[in-house]
C-alpha cells in the first residue's frame, strides 16, 4: 500500500527531502526532477466544449512546479528502461502507419496499431504508478501520492509539518 504526504513546496523545489527513495523506501542515491502542472479544478467545466479548449486552459491557467525527488538508482534505470520500451514502440507505430499507407497492407497496419497501443499502454501505466502530485490552494504545499511508507515516515519525521 502506498502513502501520500505533504511538504512544503520549496523544500520539494530545493530537493530538500529526506534520502530516502520514494518509491522503495531505502537509501536513496540521488534525486530525480520531477514536472507537473496542477490542473485547476474549473478548467474541467471545459471539457464539454472540446478537449483542446481543456487542454489550452490547462496550460495557461496551471503554474509549472518542478522539484527534485529522492529515489535509489534501481528506481531510475526502471523509469528509464519503461520510457525507451514506450518510445520505440512510439516510433514503430508512426513508422508502420507510413508503411501500410504507401503499400496499403493490412498486416503492417494491424502491427503498427498493436506497437500504438502498448505504448500508450505502457505511457498509462508510468503515469498511473508513479508518484502523482497537487498542490495546496494556495501553491505553498505540495502532496505527493504514491509514496512507500518509509519516505513518509521519513518525512513526518523531518518535522515538515502539514498544510
Amino acid at each position: 500500500m502506498r502513502d501520500r504526504v505533504w511538504v512544503p513546496r520549496q523544500a520539494l523545489a530545493e530537493g530538500d527531502l529526506p534520502p530516502v527513495c520514494v518509491r522503495t523506501g531505502r537509501p536513496a542515491d540521488g534525486l530525480v526532477p520531477i514536472r507537473f502542472r496542477p490542473v485547476p479544478a474549473w478548467t474541467w467545466l471545459l471539457l464539454p466544449f472540446g478537449v483542446l479548449p481543456f487542454l489550452v486552459a490547462n496550460l495557461f491557467a496551471g503554474e509549472l512546479v518542478v522539484g527534485d525527488v529522492p529515489v535509489t538508482r534501481s528506481v531510475v534505470d526502471h523509469h528509464h528502461r519503461w520510457r525507451g520500451r514506450g518510445l520505440w514502440l512510439g516510433i514503430a507505430a508512426v513508422v508502420g502507419v507510413g508503411l501500410a499507407v504507401l503499400g496499403s497492407s493490412p498486416w503492417v497496419a494491424g502491427l503498427a496499431v498493436a506497437c500504438g497501443l502498448t505504448s500508450l499502454g505502457i505511457l498509462a501505466w508510468r503515469w498511473a504508478t508513479w508518484i502523482t502530485v497537487k498542490t495546496d490552494r494556495n501553491g505553498l504545499w505540495v502532496r505527493l501520492s504514491g509514496v512507500d511508507g518509509a519516505f513518509a515516515q521519513a518525512v513526518a519525521d523531518g518535522g515538515y509539518g502539514v498544510p
